[in-house]
This record gives structure tokens, sequence and C-alpha cells, in this order.
């Protein structure tokens, strides 16, 4: 598994810090989910990324089952959970040369809020947008005992909120 650090200089930029932040990234190039194509993405601190905009208002740390109607635009799910940042921000940065780059987001995340940070609830995971094959995926690399997903949510679904099409 490849996972992308900031000495081997791929992953430079910050975006959110904190408890329930959102942060909105312009792609580097465009990806095409479900028909539709996009050039942003959100990236909430709750694990989750919306391709677009935000369309539920807020980091929105309550989760649901998927397909959601609080998320209209396609919405991937990492480890869609109420968590804060870890030691770190969460970093994002583009590897590889056109037309086979690669978009990661790195997330550094612990499972309770307050920064409970006992070492017990870290999650850390990166989410990748492939140019090339135009394809999505979500590789986890941490999960320490409280973080075992019990009550996250993970997984995909299209545009449309709760009539989308879901992906587990």
């Amino acid at each position: 598994m490849f996972v992308a650090t900031p000495a081997a200089g791929a992953l430079c930029a910050f975006v959110n810090t904190g408890d329930s932040t959102v942060s909105n990234v312009t792609l580097p190039f465009s990806v095409v989910v479900d028909g539709v194509t996009y050039t942003t993405i959100a990236i909430s601190t709750d694990g989750w990324v919306e391709f677009g905009s935000n369309t539920s208002g807020s980091s929105d740390p309550v989760n649901s089952c998927l397909p959601t109607a609080t998320h209209t635009n396609a919405f991937l799910a990492a480890y869609w959970d109420d968590m804060s940042t870890a030691s770190t921000h969460i970093r994002h940065g583009t590897v590889g040369t056109a037309p086979n780059r690669v978009f990661i987001a790195d997330f550094y995340l612990l499972t309770t809020t307050g920064g409970d940070d006992s070492g017990a609830d870290d999650i850390a995971f990166q989410v990748e947008i492939h140019e090339g094959p135009n394809t999505i995926g979500v590789k986890s690399y941490l999960s320490q005992a409280v973080a075992n997903g019990q009550n996250a949510p993970i997984g995909s679904q299209g545009t449309g909120g709760p009539g989308a099409t879901r992906v587990m």
C-alpha cells in the first residue's frame, strides 16, 4: 500500500484542523461521478468527502445510513463519525503526472471529540481520486481499538440524496 507523506513532498497543503470543520478544495483535474463532472470537493474533519460542494451546510458530524438526504452531490463516507483532527491537519496533495495523477486527502483523526489523544481512538486513512481510470479509493492505515467502525458508515452514494445509488 502506498501512503504518501510530507517527506516525499506529496502532501503539503493543510486543509482542516480541529473539530467540525469543512474546507473546499479545487481538484487538479476533473472527475466524473454518476455522469456529473466535478472540479472541487468538500473535505470534512468528520471523515467524509462531498464532490462539488458541501450541500449539508455544516461538517455534518451526525452520521446516518446511506443513501442520505443530507448530501445531494456524490458523497464518500470514508469513516463518517463525529471526529476531530489528531496532532496534525487533514492534508492533501497530488502525485504523478497527467494523465495519471492521483489526488490524495490524508486524514488522521480522533473518533471522539474534545481532543482525547489517549491513543485508543485514532484512525488514519487516505481518500484517493485517480485521474486516468477515473476511480476513487480509500486506504486505511491505522485503526485503534475504539475506532472499530461499529457506528461509522463507510461507503458512498451517487448524486441525488435519498434516491442516490448506495455503494458499500
